[in-house]
């Protein structure tokens, strides 16, 4: 199965983090830099910005408020 869809309403990408964690068919983000990050000029698909967001939160030490109810 292929990480790339293309839809009607352009590009689409599945974040493989968001698929380990059950997300389903959100785990599918269009290929832009609103959903994903930009390392040296390029659109980075390893993770979406909300997986990165939460890796270095938890790298940082910092629990979000949903998981620290």
């Amino acid at each position: 199965m292929s990480r790339f869809q293309s839809r009607p309403d352009g590009e689409y990408c599945q974040c493989p983090r968001c698929a380990r964690r059950g997300y389903g068919q959100d785990s599918w983000h269009p290929v832009t830099t609103e959903y994903w990050p930009m390392n040296r000029g390029r659109l980075s698909l390893a993770r979406c910005k909300a997986c990165c967001g939460e890796v270095m939160a938890h790298k940082n030490g910092v629990v979000p408020a949903a998981e620290a109810a």
